[in-house]
C-alpha cells in the first residue's frame, strides 16, 4: 500500500504493524538475503565444494590505472 508516495509494507507475522519501504529494504530484506547467501556458502564449503571468495563476491569490473 502506498500512502503519500511512500511505500508501506505489512507483514503477516506482525499484524497491525507496518514498515516504510526503505526501512523494509534496509532492516529486513538486505540482512535476510545476506544471511541466506552466507549460510549457503558456509554449508557448501563445509561439504567440500571447491568455492572461494571470488565465487562469493562475483565478478569485479576492474578499471586500468
Amino acid at each position: 500500500m502506498t500512502i503519500g508516495g511512500r511505500a508501506k509494507v505489512s507483514l503477516s507475522w506482525a499484524p497491525g504493524k507496518r514498515l516504510g519501504g526503505k526501512d523494509y529494504l534496509l532492516q529486513m530484506t538486505i540482512p535476510n538475503t545476506y544471511f541466506h547467501v552466507a549460510i549457503a556458502y558456509a554449508i557448501l564449503r563445509h561439504n567440500g565444494v571447491d568455492i572461494g571468495k571470488m565465487d562469493f563476491l562475483g565478478p569485479i569490473n576492474w578499471i586500468d590505472a
